[in-house]
């Protein structure tokens, strides 16, 4: 029983800092899901999936908080990372 309740705080302590990292965006007057989307240069349909947003156009309400996902990398399908460019150095 003390295993159970150990895993279960264990996994909802993983989730939990997981969620309060995610980048979050409230639904203004005019958005749509696609609008919201390219303003974050993801795809519409992975927005829709990391809301569990149920309707297949992808209806969202004034005042709703989405959950933006990671950016994917096209040709690979991997996340991207966001690399600043290394200032040179005079001299070196």
């Amino acid at each position: 029983m003390k295993r159970l309740i150990f895993v279960l705080l264990a996994v909802l302590g993983i989730s939990l800092t997981t969620s309060a990292m995610a980048e979050t965006y409230t639904v203004q007057s005019g958005d749509t899901l696609p609008k919201v989307a390219k303003q974050f240069g993801v795809n519409w349909r992975s927005l829709r999936d990391a809301n569990k947003i149920k309707h297949p156009q992808g209806w969202i309400f004034l005042g709703q908080v989405l959950v933006i996902p990671e950016k994917e990398n096209k040709a690979s399908g991997k996340k991207a990372v966001s690399v600043s460019p290394a200032k040179r150095q005079r001299g070196a």
